[in-house]
Parts: C-alpha cells; sequence; structure tokens
C-alpha cells in the first residue's frame, strides 16, 4: 500500500482486511478505506461486495491466489482483476482474473521472502516505482503500567511465543530455558508477548524461567505491542504476526522456524538471522506436525537461539 500511495498518489486506495489484521494496521497513511471482512463466515462477504461495488473500483488486486478473494474481487464490478497466474494460484482462483501475474510456482523458487516479493509485484505492474521497502506500520506507546522506563545498560528482549499455527511453536520449555540464558549472559530487560490466547502459556514460561520476565501477552493491544517491539533492542519470535510487525518497526531479530519455510515467509531482510534445525521433513508449511516429537522445533535448542541473539545484540547498539 506505501508503495502505490508513493507511485500514484491520486489514486483512491481501499484495503478488504480481516479482523485481526486490521487492529495492526487501522489507520495506516496510505490507504483512503478499510473494508473488514471475515472471510470465514460467507455472510459477510455480500456485505463487503456491495461496499466495494459502492466504491466503483476500476482496478482490484487479489494478492492470495485464493477462490474466496477472487470470488470477491470478481463480485466487486471492477472491470480490471489482478492476480497470480495458474502456477500460483490454487482452487481455480486463477479463472477469475482478467490479467494474471506470471511466475514460477512458490515452490519452485529459492527467492527469499516470495510472500512480499509476489505482492510487490502488483506494485511493479502499475506502474508505481521501485523504492526501498516502507512499511509505515502505526504503534502506540503502552501504558506505562505495564511497560516502565527502560533499566539503562540492560538490553530489552521481546520473547514472542505464541503463533497461531502449532506447527510454529517452540516448547515452552524451550524458551523458559532461552530467558534463564538471557538473564544470565546479558542481563536482559525480558518481556512475554503474544495474544490473549496465549496469557496462560506466557504465565507458566515466566514461572518456568524463574527470572524477572514482563508477561504482556493478552494485556496489550496489537497497536501497543508495536510500541513495545518499537522500543526493544531484540525479538525473538517464530514465524508470527509479530516477528513481521518488528521488522517493519525496523528492530534486530531472531526468527525461530521449523515447519514455517523462511524462503517464503521468512522475515523480510533478516535472512542471516534465522534459526533452524533441519530435518527430512522441513519445511513442510503444514498447520500441525504429525511427525512424532515434532523435531524440527524440540531438537533446536535454547543455546543455538542464544549464540545468534547474543551476535545480533552485539552488532547493533543499544536502544538510549
Amino acid at each position: 500500500m506505501t508503495r502505490l500511495r508513493a507511485g500514484l498518489p491520486q489514486a483512491r486506495l481501499v484495503w478488504v482486511i480481516g479482523p485481526r489484521a486490521y487492529a495492526c494496521v487501522a489507520g495506516h497513511p496510505a490507504v483512503d478505506r478499510f473494508l473488514v471482512v471475515d472471510l470465514a463466515r460467507p455472510s459477510t462477504w455480500w456485505q463487503a461486495v456491495r461496499a466495494l461495488r459502492q466504491e466503483n473500483l476500476t482496478h482490484v488486486l487479489e494478492l492470495h491466489g485464493l477462490l474466496k478473494g477472487a470470488l470477491v474481487a470478481r463480485a466487486s464490478g471492477a472491470p480490471v482483476r489482478w492476480g497470480f497466474d495458474r502456477a500460483r494460484c490454487r482452487e481455480g482462483a486463477w479463472l477469475f482474473h482478467t490479467h494474471r501475474l506470471a511466475g514460477p510456482a512458490p515452490q519452485a523458487t529459492g527467492n527469499a521472502h516470495t510472500a512480499v516479493a509476489q505482492n510487490l509485484e502488483f506494485a511493479a505492474a502499475l506502474g508505481a516505482p521501485e523504492q526501498q521497502a516502507r512499511w509505515d506500520l502505526p504503534w502506540e506507546t503502552p501504558p506505562v503500567e505495564l511497560v516502565p522506563p527502560r533499566t539503562s545498560g540492560r538490553p530489552r528482549i521481546v520473547l514472542n511465543h505464541g503463533a497461531s499455527k502449532p506447527s510454529n511453536r517452540w516448547p515452552v520449555a524451550a524458551w523458559a530455558s532461552l530467558a534463564q540464558l538471557l538473564h544470565a549472559n546479558v542481563g536482559a530487560e525480558l518481556h512475554i508477548t503474544g495474544g490473549p490466547e496465549d496469557a496462560e502459556t506466557a504465565v507458566a514460561l515466566a514461572a518456568a524461567a524463574g527470572v524477572p520476565c514482563s508477561v504482556q501477552a493478552g494485556r496489550l493491544s496489537l497497536r501497543q505491542t508495536a510500541g513495545l517491539l518499537r522500543s526493544a533492542d531484540l525479538v525473538i519470535s517464530g514465524d508470527t504476526g509479530p516477528l513481521h510487525m518488528a521488522v517493519a518497526l525496523r528492530r534486530p531479530v531472531v526468527a525461530i522456524f521449523g515447519a514455517a519455510d523462511p524462503a517464503r515467509t521468512g522475515p523480510y531482510g533478516e535472512d542471516d538471522w534465522v534459526v533452524t534445525h533441519r530435518v527430512p521433513c522441513s519445511p513442510c508449511r503444514k498447520r500441525e506436525c504429525f511427525v512424532p516429537g515434532h523435531p524440527c522445533l524440540t531438537q533446536l535448542t535454547p543455546e543455538r537461539v542464544l549464540e545468534r541473539a547474543l551476535q545480533r545484540l552485539a552488532s547493533t547498539p543499544l536502544m538510549p
């Protein structure tokens, strides 16, 4: 959206978005209107279609390559509907596009950050000039009673332990061990983040670590979480939203990947800071792991993550 706004300043940009993602980007300066639609609830599709038709759109960009989005795009009434070609679509979504972006199937390319690169193809197709990636992510300062002012000389490290996909979750015991190691090695000011669904495991993590940890999971809004990430010296996370928020806010990250494919959804521009433990089945990109013991994550040791975390801290000055 930022690139489209810069390249097409007179365009009216409407973003059809899900409720959770909207909470993260509401008020984004590049967007003229958000249409919040829960595509998991078909009853809301027609509300979106009516609203889109009222916009008298000339172009629709369908970025997901899935049938639900393609149907909404087709029903919008826009005469020009951009999407991916057959190789990069599923469920026959390509049939509903009037203009198709050709390219290799995602599994056939070794280019890192395919998801980001693919989205930027749309801006190029519409004539928006190339520019350095910029997100302009909105954020809000967390309440001081939850996130007190920084302690001078101590690195502030955010441990984002949750993930919506179970296969992307590093074990709580491993996170607790990492917290102990970070406390012992650098005296880190530790903050444990996640959504309301992660609050119980965050408390268990802090208890198992037995070192000072500030549990923020379920206590901060997404914007306040962005504000905390913005103040961090390092963010350690699996493949989930706050990892990519930290990258958008230009904060140092160490990313823990197992089932997820870093070439597809790795932290943009941060290839060197992805930690993996390769096994024959990874990256499988599945939501659930059906291999006994989930070895790609359970065999990734806290000591390996600590090593990369210390290297990352040494490469970047601490925040004031």
